[in-house]
């Protein structure tokens, strides 16, 4: 009762940006009218729940923004043409979560702003020489918009800037703890951006997922959605990717060169380290984690790899490496404002009170970048991004058991992994348990499961893997050799529908086993999962999925006589098929994520058409979380299955069959 009450107060302080844009249809087609132009406006993420002064702050701003798009940057009808664009110009309002920070973009497919104008005009304005002209980068000269005063028009008028620049938008976004970046090309258009750290964007008390993190005895919270990766150094990667060059530390990740900050220089504290010595942390000695290219410093001299983890940060289009003494595991926590005693400390967004009652700060990861001077481009011979040699690739958590065996499960079904204390296991017969948070997790030994040798030290696990969104309270005990490998495929080890093994790769030299781990969890306790026998005589069954490991534990979750299962490669190929032949198929189950066409849009194809009025539609997801299934539901799919529960899948399967049979019954 007293969650429910802290949502519903919680509810009456949130605003969605979708409300905040929809007023703005009215504005675009008033002031199109009015100028003789034609405009569409388009909406993009208009469901991001935000703290009602928050969108209204930001309803000046983007009004101010509207009235200049449609005023000074699309063209009349007659210009459009005579370029070869579309007779009506468009104008896209998009909000987003990205990086822990709230995204709001207003971008246009008209003129653009041409450097040479701006030059001209803040020559005119005195706002620089022409000798400083000359030398200005264009990037730079597009920036004087944001200057007091300075505006491409001669006189004000009442349609778009009424006297008004734009450094009054620049000030009421940066007041509310924002920034702004701009870029626009002649001829094309104009993007401008607007990024809010996720903890001053939220209302107070919400609830958000945060990465724990160490610096010492004191801990601090990072936004889950701005993590991309944790790596800690090792005998496979140290020293060989930790490099110290002039313009700073690096680190190298697979195809990229990633800046290096080390938290405990972002918050002006001294560098430390675990002493196994003391029990209790000291200062660190050395100048660098890797080998210093200097030849000057003589203090990198460190002989094996620090106790440290690397936590791999996504910074809008960029990536950089955070140095953190160790991770403490995701926890949700309540968003507070940032105290006033901290409120110049610009590297806080905001602070949260743990269970025990601690007190941990949020970072603000845009700041820390700011900061830093972090120059991405000087790092990288190209732009950070996850390389992909296919559009197949996958991503997988290879992890050891025994010291020279290797498993592997799908990153995306991974919610944590963390080192545990041997003396927390609780054992009852022959069966272990590990406390985590209010939960008892039963520990999965794989040498109890497959045919593998047991763990060394007498059988104690070092961490714990822990399935994301899984209905047992279950957890993979293993080693500590942990990393992230991407893959097209894999090969088939065995044909055995018993069997815990999807499938085999190598990786290094070192045999890794694909695991199904709802099959494990069968295998570990039979008597909670248990799958009924089949009652639907006979159904065609169309799944559109990208990943080949999921595509593999369908065809094994699926392979019944009675169900005769077509595969997709994503969601244009499912439209082709039933587009082609719309009897074709009793069922549709699709995921979310993939390429070409996702499952919302097919969802939406589908549910558009009336020859598939008859047909259900399952989605079948990773992203089981409330937004996603209500949006979900709401598309038109009848139900929604996590991906990895062969139990839930069939018996969900069965009663949508039941009841369409029943349907198509009663209509007769």
């Amino acid at each position: 009762m007293i969650s429910e009450v802290h949502e519903t107060v919680i509810k009456t302080r949130k605003g969605s940006t979708g409300a905040l844009f929809n007023r703005f249809h009215r504005v675009a087609r008033d002031l199109a009218l009015t100028l003789g132009k034609e405009v569409h406006l388009v909406i993009e993420g208009g469901e991001l729940e935000l703290d009602r002064s928050i969108i209204e702050s930001f309803t000046d701003p983007l009004t101010h923004l509207v009235r200049n798009c449609i005023d000074h940057a699309i063209e009349t009808p007659k210009e459009r043409v005579e370029k070869g664009k579309a007779q009506a110009g468009t104008i896209w309002l998009r909000s987003f979560l990205q990086s822990g920070e709230i995204v709001l973009e207003i971008e246009d497919d008209g003129r653009g702003i041409d450097p040479v104008v701006i030059r001209k005009k803040a020559i005119e304005k005195q706002l620089i020489t022409a000798q400083q002209a000359v030398v200005l980068s264009d990037e730079a000269a597009l920036d004087l918009i944001f200057q007091p005063g300075f505006s491409t028009k001669d006189q004000a008028t009442d349609v778009s800037g009424r006297g008004v620049g734009m450094d009054v938008v620049k000030t009421n976004i940066e007041q509310i703890g924002g920034s702004i970046t701009f870029e626009s090309k002649v001829g094309r258009g104009t993007r401008l951006t607007a990024h809010l750290p996720l903890a001053k964007a939220l209302v107070a008390s919400s609830l958000t997922r945060t990465l724990i993190v160490e610096i010492g005895e004191s801990q601090f919270a990072i936004p889950d959605s701005a993590i991309c990766e944790i790596i800690r150094p090792d005998d496979s990667n140290y020293p060989e990717d930790f490099r110290a060059l002039e313009h700073g530390e690096v680190f190298h990740l697979r195809d990229a060169i990633l800046p290096m900050i080390h938290l405990a220089d972002a918050i002006g504290r001294p560098r430390m380290l675990f002493s196994e010595r003391l029990q209790a942390y000291e200062k660190d000695p050395f100048a660098t984690i890797g080998p210093s290219s200097l030849t000057t410093d003589t203090r990198s001299t460190r002989l094996q790899a620090p106790n440290i983890a690397v936590v791999v940060i996504r910074h809008r289009q960029h990536r950089f490496a955070l140095i953190v003494n160790d991770v403490c595991g995701v926890r949700e926590v309540i968003v507070q404002p940032i105290p006033k005693l901290l409120e110049h400390r610009r590297l806080f967004t905001g602070h949260a009170v743990l269970g025990d009652g601690r007190c941990i700060c949020i970072l603000d990861i845009g700041n820390i970048a700011k900061q830093n001077r972090l120059h991405f481009e000087a790092t990288t011979n190209k732009p950070i991004i996850r390389k992909t040699e296919s559009a197949n690739a996958e991503r997988f958590l290879v992890f050891n058991y025994a010291e020279d065996e290797y498993f592997a499960i799908p990153l995306e079904i991974a919610s944590l992994v963390q080192s545990i204390e041997p003396d927390q296991i609780r054992r009852l017969g022959t069966s272990s348990y590990y406390p985590i948070q209010d939960k008892m997790l039963s520990l999965i030994y794989l040498d109890q499961c497959l045919q593998v040798r047991p763990l060394p030290n007498n059988s104690i696990p070092k961490s714990l893997i822990i399935p994301a969104n899984f209905e047992f309270d279950v957890a993979i005990a293993c080693g500590d050799d942990f990393h992230v490998h991407e893959l097209e495929d894999c090969f088939r080890s065995k044909s055995d529908p018993d069997s815990c093994s999807v499938g085999i790769f190598e990786v290094e030299g070192k045999l890794v086993t694909l695991l199904d781990l709802y099959r494990l969890v069968e295998l570990h306790s039979p008597d909670c999962v248990s799958l009924s026998a089949v009652s639907v005589k006979h159904a065609r069954i169309l799944c559109a999925e990208d990943s080949v490991f999921f595509k593999r534990l369908l065809q094994q979750y699926l392979n019944l006589p009675q169900w005769e299962v077509t595969l997709a490669n994503h969601g244009r190929e499912a439209w082709e098929l039933l587009d082609r032949d719309p009897d074709a198929f009793d069922l549709v189950i699709s995921d979310i994520n993939m390429p070409e066409m996702n499952g919302f849009e097919l969802a939406e194809k589908i549910r558009s058409d009336h020859r598939f009025d008859s047909v259900p539609l399952i989605a079948l997801t990773t992203q089981v979380d409330d937004e996603s299934r209500m949006r979900g539901l709401q598309i038109g799919f009848e139900r929604y299955v996590g991906k990895i529960n062969k139990f839930a899948l069939r018996q969900c399967v069965e009663q949508v069959l039941a009841a369409r049979a029943s349907k198509n019954f009663d209509s007769k």
